[in-house]
């Protein structure tokens, strides 16, 4: 099995990780504070709760801390890949279990909203808390403001499954929540000061600005 990361956990407190393993290689989720994941090749069964569920391809998932990775399955080429994104657990270790219940909480909040494309005002309601008050503890966990969060996510998983997977602008723009691509072009290139397309066909994004 092989892994590489983007790691952005010093500037705020997540990284993509891109997971390759054939079809011997047993895969251990082993995620603390949650991720969102992306299936390049090949598809997962995952079990959540007691429920059960096959993960295709080129679906944005949720992974939180009740989820584990039951099985994979290779591609015809006996290859299964995957891009994940996850939020780092280093801030936890010294919560109290209140704070930490409700880190969880948020994470989990936040999980769903970048596959989910949720507003601010349904994350919100997810963690039991008014808007404002919602944004306030966020900063304060996180280090941003949400949607200037989630949109780093999603711009760090965009990045990450274009350099990995023969997928067009179009379709990244889509699966990574941007309303049409003319804006994830325009926020692409205002962040890492390079375009999507030029991207595809080099190594490594620049820094996120």
């Amino acid at each position: 099995m092989h892994r590489s990361s983007m790691d952005m956990s010093a500037t705020f407190g997540a990284k993509v990780e891109h997971v390759v393993a054939e079809s011997q290689d047993v895969l251990s989720l082993n995620v603390k504070c949650g991720a969102v994941g992306c299936i390049i090749n090949g598809s997962c069964k995952l079990e959540h709760e007691g429920a059960s569920r096959i993960i295709p391809e080129r679906r944005l998932y949720v992974i939180d801390n009740h989820t584990q990775h039951v099985e994979h399955f290779t591609n015809h080429e006996g290859l299964f890949e995957q891009v994940l994104l996850r939020i780092s657990d280093d801030s936890v270790a010294g919560m109290s279990d209140t704070n930490r219940r409700e880190r969880e909480r948020f994470d989990n909040a936040i999980l769903q909203g970048i596959v989910s494309n949720l507003s601010i005002e349904e994350l919100a309601n997810m963690c039991y808390y008014s808007v404002s008050t919602f944004k306030r503890r966020f900063i304060k966990l996180y280090h941003l403001p949400p949607h200037k969060w989630m949109l780093r996510c999603r711009l760090m998983l965009a990045a990450q499954i274009m350099q990995k997977a023969d997928i067009s602008i179009s379709d990244v723009s889509s699966l990574c929540g941007f309303v049409n691509v003319s804006h994830f072009i325009a926020t692409f290139r205002r962040h890492f000061d390079t375009t999507p397309s030029h991207l595809k066909h080099h190594n490594r994004p620049g820094e996120l600005q």
